[in-house]
This record gives C-alpha cells, sequence and structure tokens, in this order.
C-alpha cells in the first residue's frame, strides 16, 4: 500500500507552509506567484504528530512536482539517459530535438528548467518544514525521525540540482525562509560549500533513520538509512573519492539488501518493495490518488499487442527508443536485452520483428517497466525506483578496481551482476589491466542501469561523455563542449535575481 503520497492529506500543509516560501521566491526565482494563505496561522497550526507527517509527506511530494514528476520519473530520468545515450526521443517538438542533439542554451526552458525552479524553492521549503516539525510537541525520538527524513530528502533534492547544474543559490536560513517579507537575492554556493552541506546532512540524518527491515510497511517509500547511505555513495562517485564509495558500499551491504532473481522483476508493477529496492518512490495508475507512471506510455506506439495486451489495450505514444548501438551491446543469451523488444503483434495479430520490417528506425521499446494490468488509459502504477542494489554493488567493483587493480571482489560483484541475468562469464581481456576492466564496468553499468537515469553522470565520471556524444551512432554532437557537462542556470532566474552567474560558456 502507497501511504506517502496520498496528496488529498496535505494540501492545507503545503498552504500553511507555503507562505514564507512563496514570498521568498517570487523575489529570487521570479516564476512563482505569491499566493494568500492568511486564514492559516502557522504558528499555531502543527501540534501533533499526525501534523509531522503530514509536513514530512508535503516535502516527499515535492520529488513529483508537475505531472511529469520533476525530479523522478520521465523528465528527471529522461534528461541523463537521453544527453548519455541510452535513450533516442522520435517525438519532434523542440524541447525534445535539443536534448538529442545538445543544442539547448539558458532561454529553452521546458526540457530542463523546470527542475531547477523544484530544486530551489523546496530546499527552502524543506527547511521550513524542519522548522515547523521542531515546535511540535511529540516525543523527541519521534520528531527525530521526521526531521531526518526531511533532512535526507533535502540533500537529495540538493543533489540532484548539483549534479545537473553545479552549485545553485540555495537558501537553508530559517530567518530568511521563513519569514513572508524576506527580500533576498542568494548567490550561488562554491563546491566545497555543495558538497560539504550535502555529505553532513546525510551523515547526521542517518542516526535518526531506521534500516530496511525495521520500516514498517505502512511507512513504504520514506527514506532510510539506507537511502542516505547511497545518496552518499552518489555523492562520493562525482567526487571519485574511491576511498569513502568503498567505505559507505560496504556499509550499505550491511543493511539487508539483496538482488533479485531477474532484473526486471525489480521494476514489476506485482513485485513492488522488493529486496533490491533501496528507495523507490510510489506511484498509481490513478492520476486522481497521486503520482503515475509514464514509462510505459512513452515507450510503446499505440499499435502494441501481445498475447496477453491484445492490440489496442495497451496506450501508447511512441517516442521513447533504446538506440540500436545500445540494444546491441547485449549478447543475445543476455536476459536483460528482452526488457527492450523489436517485436510484437501487428495489426494482423502475426508476431513481427519490427527491427527488420522497419518500424523500428530509431532503436528498441524500453519496457523495464512492464505493462500494469491495472492501469488507466496512459497512467501505470509502477514504483519509480530510484536506488537499488545493483547499482551499489557496481559502484563498489569500480571503486575497488581503482584502489587496486582489477581487484578480485571487484571481479566477483561484476560477475554477480551478469550471473543473474545470463550474460555470461567476464572475458579474460576485460580483466588485462585496471583501464580495461574500469571500462567494462562502464559497460556493464550502462546494460544494468539503462533508463534509471545514471547515464550523463557515469559518463561524465569517466570522462567519456563528450566523446561519446561526439561519436555515437544516433545523432552525432560534433560540437559537445565542456559547457555540456552541466546545463545552464534558466535565464529566468538569472533575469530575477542578477547575482546569479551563469555556467561558463552559456
Amino acid at each position: 500500500m502507497k501511504y506517502i503520497y496520498i496528496k488529498k492529506k496535505i494540501r492545507l500543509i503545503v498552504g500553511a507552509i507555503g507562505l514564507g516560501i512563496l514570498f521568498l521566491f517570487s523575489a529570487c526565482e521570479g516564476d512563482l506567484e505569491p499566493k494568500n494563505f492568511n486564514v492559516i496561522d502557522p504558528s499555531t497550526f502543527f501540534k501533533t504528530e499526525s501534523d509531522a507527517q503530514a509536513l514530512t509527506n508535503a516535502v516527499y511530494d515535492r520529488f513529483n512536482t508537475g505531472w511529469t514528476g520533476t525530479f523522478l520519473n520521465y523528465k528527471g530520468f529522461f534528461i541523463s539517459d537521453m544527453v548519455g545515450g541510452q535513450f533516442f526521443i522520435v517525438w519532434t517538438p523542440p524541447e525534445w530535438v535539443r536534448l538529442n542533439d545538445f543544442t539547448w542554451s539558458a532561454l529553452t526552458q521546458n526540457e530542463y528548467a523546470e527542475t531547477y525552479f523544484a530544486v530551489v524553492p523546496s530546499v527552502a521549503f524543506a527547511t521550513n518544514v524542519i522548522e515547523d516539525i521542531k515546535g511540535i510537541d511529540i516525543p523527541d525520538d519521534v520528531k527525530a525521525g521526521y526531521i531526518a527524513q526531511v533532512r535526507t530528502a533535502r540533500a537529495l533534492m540538493t543533489l540532484f540540482g548539483y549534479d545537473l547544474y553545479g552549485p545553485l543559490p540555495l537558501v537553508v536560513d530559517p530567518a530568511i525562509t521563513k519569514n513572508p517579507f524576506t527580500e533576498f537575492d542568494p548567490v550561488r554556493w562554491t563546491k566545497a560549500e555543495m558538497d560539504t552541506f550535502i555529505e553532513t546532512e546525510l551523515i547526521e540524518a542517518q542516526a535518526d533513520l531506521v534500516s530496511k527491515n525495521d520500516l514498517p510497511s505502512a511507512k513504504y517509500g520514506a527514506l532510510t538509512k539506507g537511502a542516505a547511505m547511497t545518496g552518499l555513495m552518489k555523492l562520493y562517485l562525482m567526487q571519485k573519492n574511491w576511498a569513502k564509495v568503498k567505505a559507505i558500499t560496504a556499509d550499505i551491504m550491511l543493511e539487508g539488501y539483496s538482488l533479485e532473481q531477474t532484473t526486471g522483476s525489480v521494476f514489476s508493477v506485482l513485485n513492488e518493495a522488493n529486496d533490491e529496492v533501496i528507495w523507490a518512490q510510489p506511484r498509481t495508475s490513478n492520476e486522481n490518488d497521486g503520482p503515475v507512471n509514464f514509462t510505459v506510455t512513452s515507450s510503446v506506439p499505440g499499435d502494441y499487442g501481445t498475447d496477453a495486451f491484445p492490440v489496442g489495450t495497451v496506450q501508447g505514444w511512441g517516442g521513447l527508443r533504446v538506440p540500436w548501438e545500445m540494444y546491441d551491446a547485449y549478447d543475445d543469451q543476455d536476459e536483460r536485452k528482452a526488457l527492450f523488444p523489436i517485436s510484437w503483434l501487428d495489426a494482423n495479430g502475426v508476431e513481427t520483428d519490427m527491427r527488420a520490417n522497419g518500424t523500428l528506425v530509431s532503436g528498441a521499446l524500453y519496457l523495464k517497466y512492464d505493462i500494469d494490468p491495472n492501469r488507466q488509459g496512459t497512467a501505470h502504477g509502477n514504483d519509480y525506483v530510484f536506488y537499488r542494489y545493483a547499482d551499489v554493488l557496481l559502484a563498489r567493483a569500480e571503486a575497488l578496481n581503482e584502489l587496486t587493480a582489477v581487484d578480485s571482489e571487484a571481479i566477483q560483484l561484476v560477475q554477480e551482476i551478469r550471473d543473474r541475468s545470463n550474460a555470461g562469464p567476464i572475458p579474460a581481456s576485460a580483466t588485462a589491466s585496471q583501464s580495461a576492466f574500469r571500462d567494462f564496468i562502464l559497460l556493464e553499468r550502462r546494460k544494468e542501469l539503462l533508463g534509471e537515469g545514471w547515464s550523463r553522470q557515469d559518463l561524465i565520471r569517466h570522462g567519456k561523455f563528450l566523446d561519446y556524444a561526439r561519436n555515437r551512432v544516433l545523432e552525432t554532437v560534433p560540437d559537445a563542449a565542456e559547457k555540456h557537462l552541466l546545463f545552464p542556470i534558466p535565464q529566468d532566474a538569472i533575469n530575477a535575481n542578477p547575482k546569479i552567474e551563469q555556467n561558463p560558456g552559456y
């Protein structure tokens, strides 16, 4: 059951704590319209543990700003994996074309700016929530648990934006965020300030977060110690701090996670809350109940059909493809390849190879998230998996190889991932040297984590992002340049606050 995202319960909470946020960011972000919530007095409204839970729910809800899910699902992972060469979009509106060919700019808003305009105010929003929870008269340990969740959420939001844009102009001082009449134009933090803030929040929050096995089923979707640790792992990967990656992955491995029988089963709507999932965002197939999953809809064409799902019963927009060079990287016996179908029933009910007949020009379909038998129209209820254990094992293997060339545990971890998909033994050539194994681990990450939002970050860490864009088979980008390692700060944000400096090259 999905308790975290029952939106009807949080509307008053959002209104009550939104006053200060809306005034603050009407000054420094420009695109938010102030609203009057003066019928509720926030100083007297929050009294019970139910209020603390509702406040915390409101912060979780910020991960799903907008119908597409700004941080997670849809736009969130599309952006990373499109520019990282794991997705190609066949839709023709300019916001998609710009991501295909790297022609985005500070003036083009649709494809990435909504994420920026979600991150910055959401961090301040979470800061206010922390202060509001502090004022509620409930047992200290209960209070600390809610605050730890909000601190972790705030750090993960910050990390998400930091990865895309570099240092951000954040406001985490409640003396500013809680004052609805504050006029304050923040400057961008330094890289050191960003690193320290994220690391400190995620380390300190762990003391009051529960472990995986202690999380009540009714709290499914809440952030745990494992999620905070995995956020730290992602930060340390960005820093290429291999010793810290090794240490934090060892801690995560003690939290009780394990690999599922198949990669596809991790994402199945019938196997939610499985032991490989470290943190998932609950989804529903009813848009009136909360955020939904559009992944299947984005990929399948309108005439898609199988024996289980006859032609016309699965609505599809048909825009998302796995490029052939990525699809062909899998050996035929690799069971992960079946998650990206190239054959389905044609209008005559005949199983047809759509690659061979020319229907699929840009690549295979993406069905890592399976079709929800209880879908409602375009909406599927598969929970969006943000952090999972296979990612941790591959990150650990990468760190071990960097610390000790062709480390034996690293080989074992990668082989474990391959074995569950029948991908075969690691070839001898892959372990001939540290650099060869480094490249092999990167390829294994690309195959195992395809479509999960890590492609861009992984390629940047390996120093291959620009070369890959320049040399990929589909939609080569000869003008890929250093500036493309970050997205630009949206021009609207700079117009509203001239203290914000643009990223170089834009």
